[in-house]
């Protein structure tokens, strides 16, 4: 049965949002002048043997990697990033680089919020405060970018950085005009917990899916989807920054619901009607576009290049 849906010019509800409680977050984060000594041995053995002047390998990711280990299943970091495998510390694994934090919050939690859109003018200290005020009541993640690996990524908590200077982060403090002088400064939501288990296993990953022209869907453990034009290399890659769309995933009763976000004033939704047991092919609707067709890309090889459509 194919769900007759309003159309509603707004994003899907749930996209850019992490499904814990910041207090959980702030509670299990090392501020860096107190890192744990797994962490820091690994920054020091990092550091060891760079050259003198050179920059050094800071341990921001980390932290962050550190507080979402600790947090719940639905934070645990995974195996790889987009690029390279992740650090393994004891019996979890760690992000190194700001890229690939990004790229991991976006594939598994959605898109995040682009405060540096509400900078409005003035001097940077008064756009400063505009991007402040657009997070403050709030609680999350702030990550600050540039076109590189870096810059910097930090809790946001309500009015403010948690490495402020106060004494509640035991002194650690950060240069806010740099950080907020970067030309991405993207916000995570901490919403809660939001009484749903992770997606099954058989579900997350690549689909090959077709309605007349090809695509590429990746399903995240957090009811986030989102594709891609271009095929993946492999089916352990995880969705780059600039996938084409993305939207937030419903299953229930067999049925595996797609809303994507809003192009122009339509709204896409797909329904998808899920074979018993492990499947490898769904078949389903839109109330858009003419019959899909999914294919698990389970078979694909795990480190080579993924196989050319005959």
């Amino acid at each position: 049965m194919v769900i007759q849906v309003q159309v509603l010019a707004m994003a899907p509800a749930g996209l850019g949002r992490i499904p814990v409680d910041f207090a959980d977050l702030r509670k299990n984060y090392p501020t860096y002048k107190k890192l744990p000594a797994h962490i820091q041995n690994y920054m020091d053995a990092l550091n060891k043997d760079l050259p003198e002047g050179a920059p050094k390998n800071t341990p921001c990711c980390f932290q962050i990697s550190e507080a979402f280990n600790l947090s719940g299943p639905e934070t645990k970091i995974p195996d790889r990033s987009f690029r390279r495998a992740t650090a393994k510390l004891g019996s979890f694994r760690y992000l190194g680089a700001v890229d690939e934090l990004e790229y991991y919050l976006t594939a598994t939690f959605g898109s995040g919020e682009d405060i540096h859109l509400k900078k409005g003018k003035g001097t940077p200290a008064q756009q400063m405060a505009a991007m402040k005020s657009a997070m403050t009541g709030r609680q999350g993640l702030v990550l600050f970018r540039n076109g590189g690996a870096g810059v910097h990524v930090e809790l946001w908590d309500n009015t403010d950085i948690v490495q402020n200077g106060a004494p509640a982060s035991d002194g650690s403090s950060m240069n806010q005009s740099y950080l907020f002088g970067q030309p991405r400064v993207l916000f995570w939501q901490a919403s809660g917990d939001d009484g749903q288990d992770p997606l099954p296993d058989w579900l997350t990953g690549w689909w090959d899916v077709w309605d007349g022209q090809q695509y590429y869907y990746y399903l995240s453990p957090e009811y986030v989807v989102s594709y891609t034009k271009k095929e993946p290399l492999t089916a352990l890659s995880l969705p780059e920054r600039n996938m084409v769309n993305e939207g937030t995933v419903t299953f229930k009763d067999l049925k595996l619901t797609f809303n994507w976000k809003p192009v122009g004033n339509e709204a896409t939704e797909e329904v998808f009607t899920v074979p018993w047991g492990c499947p490898v092919r769904m078949e389903g609707t839109s109330n858009r576009f003419g019959p899909l067709t999914a294919t698990r890309k389970s078979s694909w090889p795990t480190a080579k290049v993924a196989p050319k459509k005959k």
